[in-house]
């Protein structure tokens, strides 16, 4: 912001700038033109500031007004327990806080300047938001890499751990279709990845080593 106002960068922040929240109206088009003729129930988004929640979700309903798809997704919301404005301001909670503290840095956002905009979204759609722990979104990034081999930071990972509430809840039915979007490689918090894989493991360059490490018969 300060570098914006002082040598007039442009600023492209999805907190203050208007036209990312149109900008992504392309996520609900492109997930309309693939999933034409086979509209999943749920579509489920991490949420920071609400600008990508929202944009999907106008971009996929404006296809669904066009009748390019005969019906639409409820969105979920997903947020992680301790940076929750959103999720609270959706829910009615007059306690909504400014203050945010999560390992998923991407979504640690006190006060969203989308969060009317995402709870809009919600609603329109018939969907709901839910809140995670960072326990469970780092749990959630462990099973994408070990079952889908998708390298994800923990943003992209917290969506997996808001399905897996939401089925436990009852919120999603277990026999409904549900797409998640998973944004944002593993690389930007290989820290987090760590964490999640419970450490590294150094082994010497030698294949002895490997059998002794991991038990392993050697051909």
């Amino acid at each position: 912001m300060a570098v914006t106002d002082v040598y007039g960068w442009y600023n492209r922040n999805a907190a203050v700038n208007p036209f990312q929240v149109e900008g992504k109206r392309t996520v609900g088009h492109e997930l309309a033109e693939q999933t034409q003729g086979d509209v999943p129930d749920w579509v489920v988004f991490s949420m920071g500031d609400g600008c990508t929640i929202t944009g999907a979700w106008t971009g996929f309903k404006e296809f669904y007004d066009l009748d390019y798809v005969d019906d639409h997704p409820k969105m979920l919301g997903v947020q992680a327990t301790d940076a929750s404005a959103i999720n609270d301001a959706f829910h009615g909670h007059e306690d909504v806080g400014a203050v945010a503290s999560t390992m998923a840095d991407s979504i640690k956002v006190g006060r969203p300047r989308n969060s009317v905009k995402a709870c809009r979204a919600l609603e329109a759609s018939g969907g709901t938001s839910v809140l995670v722990s960072d326990d469970s979104i780092l749990a959630a990034e462990a099973l994408l890499g070990s079952t889908e081999g998708i390298y994800a930071e923990p943003v992209a990972a917290a969506p997996v751990a808001g399905v897996q509430k939401a089925l436990r809840e009852g919120i999603v039915g277990i026999e409904e279709d549900v797409l998640v979007v998973s944004t944002g490689f593993g690389l930007k918090d290989s820290e987090s990845a760590k964490r999640a894989a419970g450490g590294v493991d150094y082994i010497a360059p030698d294949i002895s080593e490997v059998t002794r490490k991991y038990g392993l018969d050697e051909a």
